[in-house]
């Protein structure tokens, strides 16, 4: 169950929630129940064959999340990340097109800086002492 947990985080944290849920769906209605209603008939009644059955959902659930994982355009996901950062449109379709607006974006964009203060902003003239000291 931990490791299905850590899968799924991982898809959300790229954004793949649909493919969490599918998995999610899947997992549940074609592995746990499935499986535990199987064992508790034909093996034993017991709350053995209960947790074998849910085991045996979760292993389902986690091949189908490491399936999901193993998929992955990670060149994609940089791109769309930094496009995130920088205030810029998320790219969808091919993973040349957000590298080649990553490359442009890397030229341009500055890292954002505090505003200055004193002087320089305008403000108080340079080397004059704070408000209530003397």
């Amino acid at each position: 169950m931990n490791l299905a947990v850590v899968l799924e985080g991982l898809l959300m944290a790229t954004g793949r929630t649909r493919a969490v849920l599918l998995a999610g769906l899947v997992g549940s209605w074609a592995g746990q129940v499935p499986a535990v209603a199987l064992l508790v008939v034909y093996w034993r009644r017991s709350l053995g064959a209960v947790y074998y059955g849910v085991a045996v959902g979760y292993a389902l659930l986690c091949a189908i999340l490491a399936l999901a994982l193993s998929r992955l355009d990670w060149d994609l996901l940089v791109a769309e990340a930094l496009a995130r950062a920088n205030g810029g449109e998320v790219c969808r379709g091919t993973a040349e097109a957000p590298r080649e607006a990553q490359g442009a974006q890397a030229a341009t964009v500055e890292p954002r800086r505090a505003p200055a203060r004193g002087a320089e902003a305008g403000g108080e003239r340079a080397g004059a002492p704070p408000p209530g000291e003397k």
